[in-house]
């Protein structure tokens, strides 16, 4: 309990403390090189999962302080331990090619000090492996380092992080550096990359002008990458309803202050989006998870350029188990340059 109020003490001061460390890009490469890395194919099939784990803290049994909840440190670390075990099982018997994660976490008062990070890149060690926070406080006894990682079977170029448009203030005060993370990869027998973005926008800003703000960045970016000739697809937590399907619900008017839907400017014309209508993605956490009682909608799942296909999408009804999110998986294929239509712009 008192490390709890010391948080929201220490959170509530942020505005006037600086106690943020240097919000780089972590990278690692596997570690089994027996075989040479697989290479990109137009055409051939792509799987890209997509998960906001919520630190392994904010399972079914939780509630949340910026949702109307109660608790700052949602879980006890036996709770985050076998949220943690949960999570591992579903990425082992659910393979992608590659995985977006939303709420990664290195070892800090949130997640009970469990290095999350380490522990998820442990069982796919034939991947590289990239982390970018999107909070990094330390100060005295309090850290908390929470961000988003991409993991993929196939090499990279590169990873980097674009920041975005920065909230003036969140719930508990801290400032997050919402970013896109970025890889960028080799297309076999074309000059093309895909770039791949993991998307992570803000979730309490006032009317959601800050998200909009960020989405306008990130469209002016896609719409740059597209137009010299790469392949675009963009996946995580939109903070946004990406689908209008309805599920039943007992929440409070009061605690659905955040829900803001898509705007109609975003996707551009002739881009696809992909969020599947039958299971909601994300559950409110101003109290433990209740079927048909929690408000939960649809805002995590993917947008793609004209030149990449869609085969499929499918959002896997976890009951938010381990997460107040579940996962979502897509499978594509990028299209030949001689395929692509043209757009009118």
């Amino acid at each position: 309990m008192r490390v709890i109020r010391l948080v929201f003490i220490l959170a509530l001061c942020w505005s006037f403390i600086s106690c943020i460390n240097g919000y780089n890009v972590v990278t690692r490469d596997p570690s089994t090189a027996s075989q040479p890395a697989p290479s990109i194919n137009a055409n051939s099939e792509i799987s890209i999962l997509i998960w906001n784990i919520g630190y392994a803290g904010l399972g079914a049994n939780t509630d949340f302080i910026t949702d109307g909840g109660k608790k700052i440190i949602s879980s006890s670390k036996k709770q985050v331990k076998k949220n943690l075990k949960s999570i591992k099982t579903f990425l082992r018997g659910y393979p992608a090619e590659i995985i977006l994660i939303q709420e990664m976490a290195l070892p800090s008062n949130v997640n009970r000090f469990v290095n999350i990070y380490e522990e998820i890149t442990n069982i796919f060690p034939s991947y590289w492996s990239s982390y970018s926070p999107k909070v990094d406080i330390v100060f005295g006894p309090v850290t908390v380092n929470v961000g988003g990682s991409i993991l993929t079977r196939f090499e990279p170029i590169s990873v980097e992080r674009m920041e975005l448009p920065l909230e003036e203030k969140g719930v508990t005060r801290v400032k997050q550096k919402h970013h896109l993370l970025i890889a960028r990869f080799y297309i076999s027998g074309l000059s093309s990359e895909l770039v791949l973005v993991n998307v992570h926008l803000s979730a309490f800003d006032e009317n959601a002008a800050i998200r909009y703000k960020q989405l306008k960045a990130l469209n002016k970016f896609i719409r740059k990458e597209y137009d010299t000739g790469n392949y675009v697809i963009c996946g995580g937590d939109w903070n946004l309803v990406l689908d209008g399907a309805m599920f039943p619900y007992t929440t409070e008017e009061k605690y659905l202050f955040w829900v803001y839907n898509l705007p109609p400017w975003f996707p551009p014309a002739g881009w696809k989006k992909a969020a599947d209508p039958s299971a909601p993605t994300v559950r409110s956490l101003e109290r433990p998870y209740i079927k048909n009682e929690n408000y939960t909608t649809i805002i995590d799942g993917f947008v793609m350029s004209p030149n990449v296909e869609l085969i499929g999408v499918k959002t896997i009804n976890r009951e938010f188990s381990s997460s107040d999110h579940n996962p979502v998986q897509v499978k594509i294929k990028l299209t030949h340059p001689e395929n692509n239509i043209p757009i009118d712009r």
